[in-house]
């Protein structure tokens, strides 16, 4: 859903609510700035921004870097395909965005970028 010009609130990019006033459109912000990572039918992941009314109910894993603790939130319902197939979906949409994903441990590419290499000193 789009926003007019001069429009001074957003709306929910999935279902369109505007919030009433300036505290709720700063939450609709901070709402908003989360990526949900959610199965379609055919079991491919596709990415959602949603506010606290249309955001997904049920299991939600948190796919959060071990550095910073940023991260997308994947949706685990019912109709969803098996949770062995649904993380490794995951696992690739986010290596595909950039994430080292090595065993348990996920590295945003912003941590990636600001880890410091290997030693040089002898």
């Amino acid at each position: 859903m789009s926003v007019l010009p001069g429009d001074p609130f957003r709306a929910c990019p999935h279902c369109g609510h505007r919030p009433a006033g300036r505290r709720e459109a700063r939450q609709l912000c901070a709402d908003t700035t989360v990526t949900w990572l959610e199965p379609g039918p055919d079991g491919t992941l596709g990415e959602a921004h949603h506010c606290t009314a249309c955001a997904p109910t049920g299991p939600v894993i948190d796919l959060a870097c071990d550095t910073c603790g940023d991260g997308p939130l994947l949706c685990y319902a019912a109709r969803s395909p098996s949770l062995s197939d649904l993380l490794a979906a995951a696992r690739r949409w986010l290596c595909a965005l950039g994430w080292q994903a090595t065993g348990r441990c996920l590295t945003c590419p912003a941590c990636r970028r600001a880890a410091p290499g290997p030693s040089t000193a002898r």
